[in-house]
């Protein structure tokens, strides 16, 4: 992991949304959750109530949760959301993790009420003040992009999909369209993806061309690549900013939608 970039972040995927209200909604649960969780600590009330969004069951975006402090706390109300993961629930993968001997502690030691929800076989879901649509991902085993809307607000989480030959995804097309952010996954760069076809991650270039054909306000390049450095992260988001001007390489941290 000595590539592993310190400025723009060396954690798994966790994005936090925050509603004017307080409402929070936590898409994945990398190592960044443990973090967030500290933070949550401190508010007040209204973090009693947490959703949670899963994208897909790979470790890297469910590894975290064990140490979410938050899901250690009798006065947390945990529901948990995500498109049906390829072979089982939501509920097997977050216990399994945690059985013996992955982890020393079983799921059913955690002290927060966490509730399993169900999704729609069609159309968006009232998650609290977030309205989620969503689509399937190109990536090996399977998974989900989502759109969020609040307050007036579109924020389209698209991590881990793979570009198709055609260059723009249909779905993630429909799904983008017009957003004021676009998180997209660009592991790789250009030159560095042929080898990789088939991984289920994207680059710089396609997520450009998606915001683009999309009408997307502002787009953040996301997923790192352990083995690129923070000067490497950087070069990506200068070659980006080359050609559309709205864009960044994603850094942990805030980001404030106006």
């Amino acid at each position: 992991m000595g590539g592993s970039p310190t400025v723009y972040g060396g954690n798994t995927p966790c994005v936090s949304c925050i509603a004017s209200d307080g409402a929070l909604l936590v898409l994945d649960a990398g190592t960044g959750i443990y973090h967030l969780g500290k933070k949550l600590e401190s508010r007040k009330e209204e973090s009693k109530l947490i959703r949670m969004l899963f994208s897909h069951v790979h470790w890297d975006h469910i590894q975290g949760f064990p140490l979410f402090s938050p899901a250690n706390s009798p006065e947390v109300k945990l529901l948990i959301y995500g498109g049906p993961p390829q072979g089982g629930t939501w509920e097997q993968a977050l216990k399994g993790q945690m059985d013996d001997p992955y982890f020393p502690l079983p799921f059913s030691s955690l002290g927060a009420d966490i509730t399993f929800q169900g999704w729609p076989d069609e159309g968006p879901m009232a998650l609290g003040p977030f309205t989620v649509s969503r689509t399937l991902t190109n990536h090996p085993g399977g998974g989900y992009s989502y759109r969020i809307c609040c307050d007036h607000k579109i924020f389209v989480y698209a991590t881990d999909t793979e570009h198709p030959a055609s260059g723009v995804d249909e779905g993630l097309f429909c799904l983008a369209r017009n957003a004021d952010l676009l998180l997209y996954d660009a592991t790789f760069f250009p030159d560095e993806y042929p080898a990789r076809e088939g991984w289920g991650h994207s680059t710089w270039q396609h997520g450009i061309a998606l915001a683009r054909a999309a009408s997307v306000r502002r787009l953040l390049l996301f997923h790192h690549d352990p083995s690129h450095d923070d000067e490497s992260l950087a070069e990506m988001e200068w070659r980006a900013q080359q050609e559309f001007s709205s864009v960044e390489a994603a850094r942990e941290g805030p980001v404030i939608l106006d």
